[in-house]
């Protein structure tokens, strides 16, 4: 038999041993969620959150619990800042329309995920009217939407 004969062998055994050190240096080398301990290989998705001043790395899952954890809360503290009074007219003003209800605003926050539909912004959200009350729109879910106060003063009154 020929030396060129073993070729296809060695070649098949080149790529056995090759799959079975990635194997193993998948199974060695690991890295653990600081929440849930599971283990995961190092080229999987993971996240980096600052908790208590120190780093964390995530799984996926505890990853998209503490993201839903941090927008129930960004959820509740901006109806708790409206629901003190502080969208209430002062007596002597002058008649306002009228105010968006609570349900409606629940709905459409949870519709957008708490973000500007515009930008993806968290920060300074307004719900808008994509008709305007102005030209006849409601107060309704379908007519509402979330926007940053900069996506909300681009629009002004114009209807997208």
């Amino acid at each position: 038999m020929s030396w060129y004969v073993y070729i296809p062998i060695a070649l098949f055994l080149l790529y056995l041993l090759v799959r079975a050190w990635r194997a193993l240096r998948g199974a060695f080398v690991k890295t653990h969620c600081d929440i849930c301990e599971f283990a995961f290989a190092p080229e999987e998705e993971k996240y980096r959150w600052e908790i208590d001043g120190q780093w964390a790395t995530l799984c996926p899952r505890c990853n998209k619990k503490l993201e839903n954890k941090i927008a129930a809360e960004r959820f509740d503290a901006f109806f708790a800042e409206r629901e003190d009074g502080a969208d209430a007219p002062a007596p002597d003003a002058a008649p306002r329309r009228e105010p968006i209800p609570a349900q409606v605003k629940r709905e459409v926050w949870r519709r957008d995920g708490g973000a500007c539909v515009e930008c993806g912004s968290r920060e300074l959200l307004e719900f808008d009217h994509i008709i305007p009350v102005s030209k006849g729109g409601a107060n309704t879910v379908r007519n509402l939407q979330l926007l940053c106060e900069r996506c909300n003063r681009m629009k002004s009154d114009q209807i997208q």
